[in-house]
């Protein structure tokens, strides 16, 4: 093989060599310059990315927290309103229930004294026969002697027989119609009796399962205009303990109201005797009247099964 010697200049190609190490220096300078830009320009990016949704997520949340304070201070305020009314609504029935205690206590004081009032005349009629022998009778028999003591001077001797048998038969009159009022007296006494231990207990009861009989009055009325019936018990409480009386409203559940063959004339009569010595208006008594008589009264009787 042949072998050829050449010389070759490399000085333009160093040249251009080093021109090139200066551009890539320069460019790798730019590079850094431009990454370090980037880099800035990220990081600027991201805090005002940040930053807006930092701001955005507390104005969501003030939003949110805002909204529901409204709600609930609308919702307290419609409460506070709504207890306001209802406050208004207890204090009227409060007031309502007064108005009607006092006016059944009013009735009812009425209505006791009036059975009292009754009471004392009937004790006084039942008494009256007594009465009217001890201060009449027994005066008349007693003065009877000194009134005639003068009678008999005065006659003949042949009328003497005559004025005592006048004066005996007088006498037996007198004492016929006395043995007769004590003995009708004495009936009424024993009859009084006898209604008074059918009516009474004998002995006072004990804590045991017999049944007794008690007397008690049981009145339902309205409570409001919705309908509400109130029920009530009234009885002796010697009798009837205040323990028995739900025992009674629940066998009150088991009758039913019913219209009474015939009315009360006791009733009717004690009614007139009040509207008549009233002090009101003719138009009041009117009216009171023709409440009454519109009034359908009625008493409780065991359910037909």
């Amino acid at each position: 093989m042949a072998r050829i010697d050449c010389v070759v200049d490399t000085q333009p190609m160093a040249s251009e060599l080093s021109s090139v190490s200066n551009h890539v220096t320069g460019t790798t300078a730019a590079v850094v310059a431009m990454k370090a830009a980037v880099l800035k320009a990220e990081s600027d990016a991201a805090d005002h990315i940040v930053s807006n949704v930092n701001r955005g997520f507390y104005s969501l949340i003030h939003s949110q927290i805002s909204q529901k304070i409204a709600k609930l201070t609308s919702d307290v305020d419609s409460w506070v309103m709504k207890l306001s009314q209802q406050r208004r609504q207890l204090a009227e029935i409060r007031s309502r229930m007064e108005r009607d205690y006092l006016m059944l206590t009013a009735r009812y004081t009425k209505l006791f004294n009036r059975l009292n009032r009754n009471l004392i005349d009937r004790i006084y009629a039942l008494d009256k026969p007594v009465i009217d022998f001890a201060g009449k009778e027994m005066d008349r028999e007693s003065n009877r002697p000194s009134q005639l003591t003068a009678t008999v001077p005065t006659m003949q001797k042949e009328a003497l027989t005559t004025s005592q048998r006048l004066l005996m038969s007088s006498l037996k009159h007198d004492s016929r119609r006395a043995i007769r009022a004590m003995d009708s007296y004495l009936r009424a006494l024993a009859e009084q009796d006898a209604l008074t231990a059918r009516i009474l207990l004998p002995k006072p009861l004990k804590a045991d399962s017999r049944s007794v009989m008690a007397p008690v009055m049981i009145m339902e009325m309205n409570f409001d205009n919705s309908g509400s019936k109130v029920t009530k018990v009234f009885s002796d409480e010697d009798l009837v303990p205040a323990a028995h009386a739900e025992q009674i409203r629940r066998a009150q559940k088991l009758m039913e109201w019913t219209a009474p063959q015939f009315a009360s004339q006791d009733l009717v009569g004690d009614f007139n005797g009040m509207l008549a010595s009233s002090s009101a208006s003719d138009r009041v008594k009117r009216t009171a009247y023709q409440l009454f008589t519109a009034t359908a009264f009625q008493s409780l009787s065991p359910t037909q099964s």
